[in-house]
């Protein structure tokens, strides 16, 4: 098996990048580049340890960035291998022209996770049972009202943040807490300067939720799974 990290453009990197177990190698055909290592067997180390099998994702993790921050790339999952580098040189030769293209689209971008998060406004106090009667009924509605009313504001200014920026390349991801909003988004340099400015003006008008971005990071979420498959 020839585990698999990446595709890039070839020439691929000079540098040397140490791999789960040994150093990274290239197989090119054509215009493409394998990252790849051999001898990594995913479901021994799977068997043999979970802190053995977690290492390996790390440095999986680790060789992709440390590629991406070189140039552009096609990140694969952790375990991608292929039955020998026959059958690699035959999916990269078939493959060529599309992953060609997809690289040259890549140029000069990053994947970047968006966060916004909302704090809790403090805790009302809750009304003392000796209010009593008609008071203290209507003093329970009337905090549930409120709290309807939070609500209803968090899920529309939750919907605001993935409005402002649906428009570029972006993955939402499914939450059931409208007071955490992740997104990611794919942005060359000048795109991530101007969204970071929108942001930050429309924090400025609510001052409850805190945005924050990740470093640069490989285009995970953006690449399709006919790039990634593997015989």
């Amino acid at each position: 098996m020839i585990y698999t990290y990446a595709f890039l453009l070839s020439p691929p990197p000079k540098a040397g990048i140490a791999g789960i177990g040994q150093r990274v190698e290239f197989v090119t055909v054509g215009t493409i580049a394998a990252a790849v290592e051999q001898g990594v067997d995913v479901q021994r180390l799977k068997a043999e340890s979970e802190d053995l099998l977690l290492q390996a994702v790390l440095d999986h993790e680790r060789v992709v960035q440390s590629l991406f921050r070189l140039q552009a790339v096609l990140p694969l999952r952790f375990g991608t291998a292929f039955l020998s580098v026959e059958h690699l040189m035959d999916y990269l030769k078939t493959m060529q022209l599309v992953l060609g293209e997809r690289l040259q689209q890549l140029e000069g971008y990053s994947e970047f996770l968006l966060e916004a998060v909302r704090s809790d406004p403090p805790a009302s106090a809750e009304e003392s049972d000796s209010i009593g009667g008609l008071a203290y009924l209507e003093a329970k509605k009337e905090r549930y009202r409120v709290a309807q009313r939070l609500q209803e504001s968090i899920l529309r200014e939750a919907e605001q943040v993935w409005q402002l920026v649906n428009s570029y390349p972006s993955y939402r991801v499914p939450t059931n807490d409208p007071k955490h909003t992740r997104v990611y988004l794919l942005l060359h340099g000048e795109e991530r300067t101007h969204v970071q400015a929108v942001m930050e003006h429309w924090q400025g008008g609510h001052s409850q939720w805190q945005i924050s971005w990740s470093q640069p990071l490989p285009p995970y979420h953006f690449v399709s799974a006919t790039e990634t498959s593997s015989p």
